[in-house]
């Protein structure tokens, strides 16, 4: 028995997150299983749905086929999808940055449910483009994750459509990895087609895409089979991708001219902000956060002070992360990488000498050029923010925001970290652990869209203050 479940997510609470893409995605991708005639019980959720709903909905399906001898499970995705450095998460239209488990559906989950089948072939599909917050994170991770997510399974196809440090690339109509996904279908000669099929013309069709690369993997004996499509599915898929219109069906006072060049420059210049705007943002920016008050009850516990940096302070530490990020993903922002030269040493290899007689090699200083940070090139009042949290009592830790931003002609990306701190002495501190920097964007122009996440991100540090809070006085609360 085949059974398959297919889900896309269009419309989300935060309006900002809402995409066109995913229905038609989830039309054709259902369409074109159901063509097979292999799927023997299909699941398709493309209407807006709580994440408790949604998850419920799955989990009530799978459910079902626990006792049935399962051949093989389909999963397919289409919507936003974040991985944290640990884990994938499936993004819902209820997300909150502030509760991402809840709002989410993490890929171990849903693993978890697929494997409760007991299948003996488990296919997963994901289109996902990236939303909201993001770490910085090493880029490999990504694909060691998904490397050892396999291992749940005996045989498995993944196919994921970028790496975690690209966004997936969508147009109004469908997303361009379905759309090669669709286009395998169609354009394969064969009868019958393979998984392996799918995934060879896949690769193709991206070979020169520099900003998105899938992702497969696979566990199986590449003999595995999709299935096949009719005829009627094919042209349906052509005439879709090409937005065809037949001219006969038209008359020739209601056909619209073709928009020149100059109209295309206009329409997306419109996207574009002078640098003007983009100092207006960042004022904007900067007495929304002035004005930024913590709510009642914390305000009873701390003051906050808001600083406004022309360069980037003592508590901006692991700034090489921020680097690392910007020299993987094709920075595209006025901003550069920062390097300096690091000494490392080496044991000397001629002094043979003192490796016979058992002692201790020379050592050789020699030199590396290692990212430690970035640098803006374009002159702004100021290129990061510093909150800090000061306790009105002793028994309370010392906390604080670290913002700072990078941009380009259309983009805003901010990238922040929430940090406490180990007082050593009533004069001194210094900030605990590691610093670890998130990262979100969002269009420059968009001055609403802007303010709501500034917004957005000053409710997690309330939250990262409150948290343990709640949690060290919960017996007394309660």
């Amino acid at each position: 028995m085949k059974i398959a479940i297919v889900v896309g997510i269009s419309e989300h609470d935060n309006v900002s997150y809402n995409l066109t893409a995913p229905q038609n995605d989830v039309d054709y991708i259902y369409e074109a299983l159901h063509e097979t005639g292999n799927y023997e019980e299909l699941l398709k959720i493309s209407e807006k749905l709580s994440s408790v709903k949604l998850k419920e909905r799955i989990t009530d399906f799978i459910e079902k086929f626990k006792e049935q001898d399962i051949e093989e499970v389909f999963f397919y995705f289409s919507g936003h999808g974040n991985f944290d450095g640990k884990e994938f998460h499936f993004i819902l239209s209820d997300y909150k940055d502030t509760q991402p488990k809840q709002t989410s559906l993490e890929n171990s989950e849903l693993d978890s449910w697929l494997k409760s089948t007991n299948p003996q072939l488990v296919i997963k599909v994901v289109d996902a483009c990236n939303a909201g917050v993001q770490y910085v994170k090493d880029p490999q991770a990504f694909k060691k994750y998904i490397d050892d997510s396999n291992k749940k399974f005996n045989n498995c196809y993944f196919m994921f459509s970028s790496l975690s440090n690209q966004s997936s690339v969508a147009s109004d109509k469908i997303s361009l990895f379905t759309s090669s996904f669709l286009h395998s279908l169609t354009t394969n000669a064969n009868a019958i087609i393979r998984y392996k099929d799918i995934i060879d013309y896949i690769s193709d069709d991206f070979e020169n895409n520099t900003y998105q690369t899938p992702y497969f993997l696979v566990q199986a004996t590449n003999t595995e089979k999709f299935g096949a499509v009719s005829e009627a599915y094919r042209k349906k898929v052509d005439d879709f991708m090409a937005d065809k219109v037949k001219n006969d069906d038209i008359k020739d006072d209601e056909k619209e001219t073709t928009p020149d060049i100059l109209d295309f420059v206009k329409k997306e210049a419109a996207k574009y902000c002078t640098e003007d705007e983009l100092i207006s943002r960042l004022e904007h920016i900067k007495n929304q956060i002035i004005d930024y008050k913590l709510n009642s009850e914390l305000s009873n516990l701390y003051d906050i002070k808001s600083t406004f940096l022309e360069e980037y302070g003592s508590f901006f530490k692991g700034l090489n992360q921020i680097g690392d990020w910007l020299e993987e993903n094709d920075a595209k922002y006025f901003a550069e990488v920062k390097r300096e030269q690091e000494a490392y040493y080496i044991a000397d290899p001629f002094d043979a000498m003192t490796a016979l007689t058992g002692g201790e090699r020379r050592k050789i200083k020699k030199y590396r050029e290692v990212i430690v940070g970035i640098e803006i090139t374009q002159e702004v009042p100021y290129k990061a923010i510093e909150i800090i949290g000061y306790p009105k009592y002793e028994n309370l830790e010392y906390n604080g925001l670290l913002l700072l931003f990078v941009f380009s002609k259309t983009k805003i990306r901010f990238f922040y970290s929430f940090i406490s701190f180990k007082q050593l002495n009533w004069n001194e501190k210094r900030i605990k652990g590691e610093t670890k920097w998130k990262t979100l964007e969002c269009d420059l122009k968009d001055i609403e869209t802007v303010s709501n996440e500034i917004n957005n991100i000053l409710g997690m540090y309330q939250k990262f203050i409150l948290d343990p809070l709640e949690n060290r006085f919960r017996d007394d609360v309660n």
